[in-house]
C-alpha cells in the first residue's frame, strides 16, 4: 500500500490530464487551451487538496513540516511529560503522608514513655560482680539520685553500670549520698581511691551533672586514715565546683529521706572495737565505723539502707529505725553487718543483699564458728524474702503505686508488700 506521501506525488503528475479530459468531454463549449494553461496551477492545487481530503488528511499533516506541526508535537510531548509528573505525584504524596504518620506515632510514643517515666518512684540495687560493693539508683518524678557509687572491680562492673544509667536516660543526679568513704562505695566519684586492682575511674564525675554530694564530716584519724580520705575527696569536689556537706534529711520527688548513725564513734566504742579486733570478733577498724544509715519513705512504706554499719552501731541504729518493709542488709551481708537483735528490730518483709556471688559463697570463721556467708544470712533472715543482687541480678523496689502496695523484683520473681487493716501482707510470684 502506498504511503500518503507516495499518493501525493502520483496525484500531482497524472490528475491534470484526467481531470482535463473529463471536463472536455462533459462540457458543451470546449475550453480554450489558454484557460487551461492559466488555471493549471489552481487546478493542481484544488485536485491535490481534494486528493488529501479524500484520504481523510489535511495538507501538510504528514509531509509538510510546518510550525503548526511542531507546536502540536511539542504540545503532545509536554502533555506526556505532564502526565508522567501527575502519575508520580500520587505515590510521592502517599509516601510523604506515610512517613509523617510514623513520625507522629513515634513522637506520641516517646512523649507517652517520658510521661510514664516521670511517674515512676523506684530504687534500683545494681548487680555486682567479683567483689562486694554498692551502687544504688533512686528515681522519682523524672529525677535521679545515687546512694553510694563504687565498685571493687571496675573491669566487671563499669560497663554494665554505664549501660543501665543510659537505659534510664539519666543526664543529672540531684544528689549523691555517700554512706561512708570506703572505695567500694565512693570510687565512681572519688578519683583518689582505686578498685582492688589499683585502677582509678571516677566516671560519674566526668559524665554526669551532679547537684550536690551528701556526706558526713570526718575530721578524726584512727585505724586507716579517715581524715585524709575525707579531705582528698572534698578537694576533688571543690575543684569541680560540686557543692557538698552533711544533711540530716532531704528529698527526691515523692521520697523523703532520713539519715541515721550521724555521731562519730566515741572513744569508748573505739576501745570496744579494738578489743574485738584483737580477739578476732571484728574484721578491722576503718571507715565502716563512720558509716551512715538512710531510710527512704513514701506513703508509709519504708526502705532502710544500712550502708556498712557494723557491730554495736548496727544494733543501736536498728532500734532507732524500727520496722521497715525492705532492708538493704549492712556490709554486703558480711557477718558483722547484721545481728539477730538488729534484724528483730527491723522486721524486714524483704531483704536485699548487695554482695557478689563470690563473696556470698565464701566460707568464713567468726567467733570460732565456720559457715558460708549466704547460708548464715538466710538462717538469720528467717521468713523474709531474700534477694541477692550479685546472684539474682539487679533488684528493683517499686513504690510507684503505693495505693496497691510496693513490689520488689528481679527478672525471676516478684515480692508484693501491702499494708492493709494495720497489717502487712507479703506474697511472692516466681
Amino acid at each position: 500500500t502506498a504511503s500518503p506521501c507516495t499518493s501525493m506525488t502520483t496525484s500531482t503528475s497524472t490528475s491534470m490530464p484526467l481531470d482535463w479530459s473529463r471536463n472536455w468531454a462533459a462540457t458543451s463549449t470546449p475550453l480554450a487551451p489558454t484557460a487551461i494553461n492559466l488555471n493549471t496551477s489552481a487546478s493542481n492545487s484544488t485536485a491535490s487538496s481534494k486528493s488529501w481530503r479524500s484520504m481523510g488528511l489535511e495538507k501538510g499533516s504528514c509531509c509538510d513540516v510546518s510550525s503548526d506541526s511542531l507546536r502540536k508535537g511539542e504540545s503532545i510531548i509536554i502533555q506526556n511529560e505532564q502526565s508522567n509528573r501527575n502519575s508520580l505525584r500520587i505515590p510521592i504524596i502517599i509516601l510523604f503522608f506515610t512517613i509523617l504518620f510514623f513520625l507522629v506515632v513515634l513522637f506520641r510514643s516517646t512523649v507517652r514513655d517520658s510521661a510514664a517515666r516521670q511517674l515512676e518512684d523506684r530504687v534500683y540495687v545494681l548487680s555486682r560482680s567479683g567483689k562486694n560493693s554498692n551502687f544504688v539508683v533512686v528515681e522519682s518524678n523524672g529525677k535521679f539520685g545515687l546512694i553510694d557509687a563504687g565498685s571493687a572491680n571496675f573491669s566487671k562492673d563499669v560497663e554494665t553500670d554505664k549501660a543501665f544509667l543510659k537505659a534510664l536516660g539519666i543526664k543529672r543526679f540531684e544528689w549523691v549520698f555517700l554512706s561512708h568513704l570506703d572505695g567500694d562505695h565512693t570510687n565512681y566519684i572519688d578519683e583518689n581511691i582505686p578498685d582492688l586492682q589499683g585502677e582509678r575511674n571516677a566516671w560519674i564525675l566526668s559524665q554526669y551533672e551532679i547537684g550536690r554530694v551528701i556526706l558526713k564530716n570526718q575530721d578524726r584519724s584512727y585505724g586507716v586514715n579517715v581524715k585524709n580520705t575525707y579531705l582528698n575527696l572534698v578537694s576533688t569536689l571543690n575543684s569541680k565546683d560540686i557543692p557538698h556537706g552533711f544533711e540530716e534529711s532531704f528529698q527526691l520527688g515523692d521520697f523523703a529521706f532520713q539519715v541515721y548513725n550521724q555521731d562519730p564513734p566515741s572513744d569508748n566504742e573505739l576501745n570496744i572495737y579494738k578489743k574485738q579486733m584483737a580477739s578476732g570478733q571484728s574484721i578491722s577498724i576503718d571507715q565502716n565505723l563512720e558509716s551512715l544509715g538512710l531510710v527512704a519513705e513514701k506513703d508509709g512504706y519504708k526502705m532502710y539502707f544500712a550502708g556498712d554499719i557494723i557491730l554495736w552501731d548496727e544494733v543501736k541504729t536498728s532500734r532507732e529505725v524500727g520496722a521497715v518493709d525492705v532492708l538493704l542488709v549492712g556490709h554486703h551481708g558480711n557477718v558483722d553487718g547484721y545481728s539477730q537483735e538488729g534484724l528483730s528490730n527491723l522486721q524486714p518483709e524483704v531483704a536485699i543483699v548487695s554482695g557478689s556471688q563470690e563473696e556470698l559463697n565464701r566460707k568464713v570463721t567468726y567467733q570460732n564458728e565456720s559457715f558460708i556467708v549466704k547460708n548464715r544470712l538466710l538462717q538469720h533472715l528467717g521468713s523474709s524474702h531474700v534477694y541477692f543482687s550479685g546472684i539474682d541480678g539487679t533488684t528493683t523496689v517499686d513504690f510507684t503505686q503505693t495505693e496497691k502496695g510496693i513490689q520488689v523484683f528481679t527478672t525471676q520473681r516478684i515480692s508484693n508488700i501491702v499494708h492493709e487493716d494495720n497489717q502487712v501482707v507479703t506474697s511472692i510470684q516466681e
